[in-house]
């Protein structure tokens, strides 16, 4: 007798004739869902692209109430806007950083509120996309898409809508791109917004990107050493000096995005002297990069000074435990939070009297870094630095400064001959 294989997960939804089954074809295996449809004699399945099992039921549920409107996404066999988010939430989201994902979960209210949940993705117009900036330009609707009252517009710089037009830009490329399984065919059969000339994204005309100077940085630097930090690490509160110096120096040394910073670890760090990297190196992990690529880069002596000094603070600390623990930790488990440096950083700068940059704290640093080497060829910066890029390192970092101004008029090459 054949033995019986293993048993096959399936939930139902709804009452006759309305009803939605939700079940896998292998045990574990993707989900699929499937409704009867009365006018071919036949059912209509189509994949969920996932194994959740409560999801699952929830979308069972769901669609069977909606088969009593005549609105349900598996009968009508349309992709909408929820299903597209619904997905992109589950499969995208999650590996992005924790930030960035309620940055995505606000987005999908936004453009939900727009364009309405049952909007079918791939008829977008040219309209809707305009009106879609226009009213967020003159701040006639909110963050979350919800109208504001006339007296209480506030108009929103293009920056701002930029973003959430290339977020939107983002889901339909990789639901474009995204297939359930090998061989099955892709959540959208096609991407409206790949015509940039028709979808245009809004562009500031005139961007405002603070830099820091040399004079602001060996001014703060002065003032770091007296930052203090409360700190439980000894299971009652006390006063220590923050690390607020050693985070500065890598910052200026290394050009790196703060947060990619803060959460370096012991583990990251290659204290070994070599030929290729006399003061040693650092591996940037993916998990931690704003783009998710790991990268590899020698340290500076500035740099490596800062480790030693952090080595020297704590010698017993190694392995994946942070090079910068949060003083509110007394197990000193976490990362010290960017909130948290950020104070640390303005407390210096009034120290030294220095008012904030507009638009700027930690980033102006990464813009000196990168100007200060415009010198060198743009692919080397780029890996350096950690851009994967090198037209966002010129357009949006690199700055034009005086003294490379009055080369350019002072440094020429007489024309002799034109062909």
């Amino acid at each position: 007798m054949a033995r019986a294989g293993p048993k096959k997960w399936s939930y139902r939804g709804g009452t006759r004739p309305n009803t939605v089954t939700v079940a896998e074809r292998t045990s574990g295996g993707i989900i699929y869902a499937k409704a009867w449809n009365s006018s071919t004699g036949q059912y209509i399945r189509v994949s969920l692209g996932h194994r959740d099992r409560e999801a699952a039921e929830l979308y069972a549920d769901e669609e069977a109430l909606k088969l009593r409107k005549g609105e349900s996404e598996i009968r009508s066999g349309r992709v909408t806007l929820t299903r597209v988010f619904d997905l992109y939430e589950r499969h995208k989201t999650p590996t992005k950083s924790e930030k960035a994902q309620e940055e995505d979960r606000r987005r999908f209210e936004l453009w939900m509120s727009h364009l309405g949940p049952r909007h079918d993705p791939h008829a977008i117009t040219m309209h809707q996309w305009a009106e879609f900036a226009r009213l967020r330009l003159a701040g006639e609707v909110n963050a979350k898409g919800e109208p504001v009252p006339k007296g209480d517009w506030k108009p929103l710089r293009p920056r701002t809508v930029e973003k959430e037009q290339r977020f939107l830009h983002a889901v339909y490329r990789w639901a474009w791109m995204w297939k359930p399984q090998p061989g099955f065919p892709s959540l959208m059969r096609e991407n409206p917004l790949r015509s940039r000339d028709l979808f245009p994204f809004e562009k500031e005309e005139n961007p405002y990107r603070p830099t820091a100077t040399e004079d602001r940085y060996l001014r703060t630097r002065t003032h770091a050493e007296s930052v203090v930090a409360h700190v439980w690490w000894t299971g009652e509160r006390t006063k220590q000096k923050s690390d607020l110096l050693e985070i500065l120096d890598i910052v200026h040394g290394t050009g790196r995005r703060i947060r990619a910073i803060l959460a370096l670890r012991f583990a990251d760090l290659r204290l070994e002297r070599t030929t290729e990297a006399p003061h040693g190196a650092i591996m940037w992990p993916g998990d931690t990069d704003k783009q998710g690529k790991a990268w590899a880069s020698e340290m500076t002596r500035e740099v490596r000074a800062a480790i030693d000094r952090v080595m020297t603070r704590r010698p017993d600390r190694a392995g994946t435990l942070p090079l910068f623990p949060s003083p509110t930790d007394p197990d000193m488990l976490r990362s010290v939070s960017y909130e948290r440096a950020s104070c640390w950083l303005r407390r210096a700068e009034m120290l030294a009297g220095l008012e904030k940059l507009k638009h700027g704290l930690w980033h102006p640093y990464r813009r000196k870094w990168a100007t200060e080497r415009k010198h060198h060829p743009d692919k080397d910066v780029a890996e350096v630095g950690g851009w994967k890029s090198t037209e966002t390192l010129r357009r949006c970092y690199q700055q034009s400064d005086p003294e490379t101004r009055r080369q350019v008029l002072e440094d020429r090459r007489p024309v002799l001959a034109v062909s």
